[in-house]
């Protein structure tokens, strides 16, 4: 379980329309971006600032393969959009 709140709104002001919203973890909102809009991607946002966030499939990709960072919000962001039936 990775402790991501369901029903939960978000934390934070995210400003991409294209993104949709997958709950929140550590203190973090979990987002998926569409491929519709160019580049699928996955995103973790610690704030409402404009570059407060991390994203990056391949990252999560990678990252993913390590112990160390099963708990990271990019990896748990990852497998809730595969919960979700967003990615394969």
């Amino acid at each position: 379980m990775d402790d991501i709140k369901y029903d939960s709104t978000p934390l934070f002001t995210h400003d991409c329309n294209s993104c949709i919203f997958m709950g929140s973890y550590q203190l973090c909102d979990l987002y998926y971006h569409s491929a519709n809009d160019i580049l699928e991607t996955v995103i973790a946002r610690y704030s409402s600032g404009c570059k407060d966030y991390v994203s990056g499939m391949a990252a999560a990709l990678n990252m993913e393969k390590g112990y160390n960072h099963i708990n990271n919000p990019l990896v748990v962001a990852l497998r809730r959009a595969r919960r979700l039936g967003y990615i394969q």
